[in-house]
């Protein structure tokens, strides 16, 4: 089932998600298995990258990045280097057009990440430039920061000002 993604200015996706509990027995969760069914369907079908619950109205700790990789209650153990990343957000429209907004963003060249596969068992990643990014984008949304917040302030002005 594609599941609705909720637009910027919701308030779910200012705050913060909370973290998943009883990951030893998450695979026999059908509850959180079915969440991530969906996550993975709706990142398909509306041609995106990653999508963390909280877009889809649920506040738990859960990520898709790179299409249908899953990590749960993930978290940044190290970052280095820097590079601009151009990203859409499927939670940042431009309400005219029905399209996600280019922003351009400052993100960490290479990323180490911790937390959980679907199965419950730790996940140790290495990642850099744009799946580095995406790893940073959905955690970003985990705690409820938005592209619109790390881009520069007359972007952001403008955006509230013309789009919102």
């Amino acid at each position: 089932m594609k599941m609705e993604i909720l637009i910027y200015p919701s308030n779910l996706l200012l705050m913060k998600s909370k973290e998943v509990d009883d990951i030893a027995n998450v695979s026999d969760n059908s509850e959180i298995q079915t969440l991530i069914d969906h996550m993975v369907r709706t990142v398909y079908e509306n041609d995106g990258v990653g999508l963390a619950a909280n877009q889809i109205g649920q506040s738990k700790r859960i990520i898709i990045y790179d299409k249908d990789k899953v990590l749960i209650n993930p978290y940044d153990i190290k970052m280095s280097g820097d590079f601009r990343s151009i990203e859409e957000c499927l939670s940042i429209m431009d309400m005219y057009i029905k399209k996600p907004i280019p922003v351009i963003v400052d993100r960490f060249e290479k990323i180490i990440v911790r937390g959980f596969d679907r199965d419950g068992k730790d996940v140790r990643l290495s990642e850099t430039y744009s799946t580095a990014a995406c790893l940073q984008h959905e955690i970003d949304h985990l705690n409820g920061i938005l592209t619109i917040h790390r881009c520069s302030q007359l972007f952001y002005d403008r955006f509230v000002r013309f789009v919102v």
